[in-house]
């Protein structure tokens, strides 16, 4: 850590330094019930610290340290942040049957189970065939305020960058390998090529049994259901670490592609986000984004692919005048599509929203926004790898 010395917590609840010299501060605790029983310190002349533990640092200099000043910074560091590494919650194992038997009794918990992982339209749910009835069923979200690959209404959408925050909790998520092949896995359909009509986030691609840690949110019951997932069906998991991909099974059939996607989504339900981002555009010296959805379209595409330039034919673009309410949330979307490799599409959908014509009566003064970036790649193989 440049010129500072590391600081760090060994297995014994020692504690160690090297400064800047070289040389070594060893706090040592016999006891872990926070009582420092021996401190052989050995310091000379002026040295440089940096105090580390998870995301907490501070930093600060000694000139001629004494013993005293050292003792003092045992204790510290023993009464102030072992305490909080100690207490650090450990999840609790338990199975899918246990969520949805006792639902409250685990509400806000920390747990690790394993399950079968549903994952299509307006349902990303984890279920044991131990207990099939749909009733307290744990839906899926990722922690960490990714986005979930799942279409459906009313699921939750505040957080930061790095987390998200459920009932006051927030729910961070570990970005690993493994949580990148789980979310893979559970994005690829079966595509049958002779077929007139594909629907959307169906027939996956793979069976996945995983274990997971989680934060579970018992909800309260309703006339549907707990209040999560989908027309508040469900209670909810919270993934914070994909642990293990325990199983998986292939479901193509000969002569199916399976095909991934990736991309964006624009997050539903934060109409001043939106009207925000529709300000700023009004602003800016770009009149075109009021009237073409085809160029807004393919100035999001080139900002996904960032730089590169794969070998793009666009095949055209759609406009839909979407209407609900008898047309009082009307909106207008436009999708836009190009193949790159024989496999490999992009499509784009830039939307009118309905809520930004109210303040100015009238399509015409209002921008396309980009809604759903979509990056489909389809292989022959079944291998899941």
């Amino acid at each position: 850590m440049g010129e500072f010395p590391t600081l760090r917590l060994l297995d014994n609840w020692t504690i160690e330094t090297r400064s800047s010299s070289g040389l070594w501060v060893i706090l040592e605790s016999a006891l872990r019930a926070q009582v420092a029983t021996s401190f052989p310190v050995f310091m000379i002349g002026d040295t440089d610290y940096e105090v580390e533990f998870g995301h907490f640092q501070c930093s600060y200099k000694t000139r001629g340290a004494t013993l005293r000043s050292i003792l003092i910074l045992g204790l510290f560091i023993l009464f102030g942040f072992v305490p909080a590494l100690a207490q650090e919650e450990k999840p609790i194992t338990v199975s899918v049957c246990d969520l949805k038997n006792n639902p409250d009794a685990y509400n806000h918990k920390l747990v690790q189970l394993q399950g079968g992982i549903s994952h299509e339209f307006e349902d990303f749910s984890i279920r044991n065939a131990g207990c099939p009835d749909f009733k307290n069923t744990p839906c899926l979200m990722y922690g960490g305020n990714a986005q979930n690959d799942v279409t459906y209404c009313c699921g939750v959408t505040t957080g930061s960058k790095d987390r998200v925050n459920i009932e006051g909790i927030e729910v961070p998520l570990r970005r690993e390998p493994l949580y990148e092949r789980f979310r893979k896995l559970l994005s690829s359909y079966r595509f049958d090529q002779k077929a007139k009509v594909h629907h959307i986030e169906s027939d996956p691609s793979y069976s996945v049994t995983a274990t997971v840690v989680g934060r579970f949110f018992a909800g309260k019951q309703g006339a549907i259901g707990r209040g999560f997932g989908h027309m508040g069906c469900c209670t909810l998991l919270a993934i914070e670490q994909v642990v293990s991909i325990d199983k998986v099974s292939s479901n193509l059939k000969p002569g199916e592609l399976s095909c991934y996607t990736e991309g964006w989504k624009e997050r539903a339900g934060d109409e001043n986000v939106l009207a925000s981002k529709l300000n700023e555009l009004h602003k800016s010296d770009e009149p075109w984004r009021k009237r073409d959805a085809r160029r807004v379209a393919t100035e999001a595409l080139k900002s996904y692919l960032k730089g590169t330039k794969p070998r793009l034919e666009f095949k055209g673009c759609k406009t839909k005048h979407l209407a609900y309410d008898e047309k009082k949330n009307d909106q207008y979307l436009t999708a836009c599509r190009w193949t790159s490799a024989p496999l490999d599409s992009y499509a784009v959908e830039v939307m009118k929203y309905h809520f930004l014509k109210n303040p100015l009566n009238t399509w015409n003064g209002i921008s396309w926004m980009p809604y759903k970036l979509s990056h489909q790649h389809c292989s022959e193989s079944s291998d899941p790898e």
